[in-house]
């Protein structure tokens, strides 16, 4: 059975049945609006993140709160978004105040606490499914890399003229979406962007890949489909 997770301008989030719509159970107690979430490795816990400075951590069947990171060694803006590991139990958020958090679910730990521009609001943050590496961008057009092993930044990727509204991982490969309109490909390990995609007529807002190649959505009504290798 495949469940779903929503979360709203309000301060809750529901989980639904996908293939029956069914409503399955509402999470309440964060103190703001909720703006991402998503379901740790092992289905057994789901992660929110929230406009008053909180990540908090559920049990899917009762609806209760295990563990709410906050705090001063925590994140001091309204959380922005959240990426879940695709092989551990780590997670990550970003925040409005460029601050990017590494999080451990089973053992309640903040692993590292990345410090970015000063005047950026993390956007976008995504795990290498290959490599220990955890990316993040935002406002200041800039994708920082680091290294989830060392905890040090590996590379910082320059070439965007505006915000960077998500990222993804393909592989070793970075897909990045801009309100400058474009789409760039990068090399991870490399630190080095590959191609770069036009088209779009306005902000890009979503990007999936699939295969070998990737979809872009944008706010000038189109979806374009693109090779993540350029062809």
């Amino acid at each position: 059975t495949t469940t779903t997770t929503t979360t709203t301008t309000t301060t809750t989030t529901t989980t639904t049945d996908a293939p029956s719509g069914t409503f399955l159970q509402v999470f309440a107690g964060h103190g703001g609006p909720v703006t991402c979430g998503g379901f740790v490795l092992d289905g057994k816990s789901i992660a929110t993140g929230s406009e008053d400075g909180s990540v908090k951590l559920w049990d899917p069947r009762s609806g209760q709160a295990s563990h709410t990171f906050s705090g001063e060694l925590f994140c001091e803006g309204a959380i922005s978004c959240l990426a879940v590991a695709p092989s551990t139990q780590s997670l990550a958020c970003g925040s409005h105040d460029g601050v990017v958090c590494l999080l451990t679910a089973d053992s309640h730990r903040i692993a590292a606490k990345f410090k970015t521009a000063h005047e950026m609001c993390v956007e976008t943050v995504g795990f290498c499914p290959t490599l220990p590496y955890l990316a993040a961008a935002g406002s200041n057009g800039k994708i920082y890399i680091w290294d989830t092993g060392s905890l040090q930044l590996r590379t910082l990727l320059e070439g965007h003229r505006d915000t960077v509204t998500k990222l993804i991982w393909s592989q070793h490969r970075v897909i990045s979406i801009s309100v400058d309109r474009t789409a760039r490909v990068w090399d991870g390990r490399a630190g080095r962007c590959t191609n770069v995609l036009t088209g779009h007529a306005n902000s890009l807002l979503d990007v999936v890949a699939y295969g070998a190649c990737f979809l872009t959505a944008s706010d000038d009504h189109t979806v374009r489909i693109f090779a993540i290798d350029g062809s």
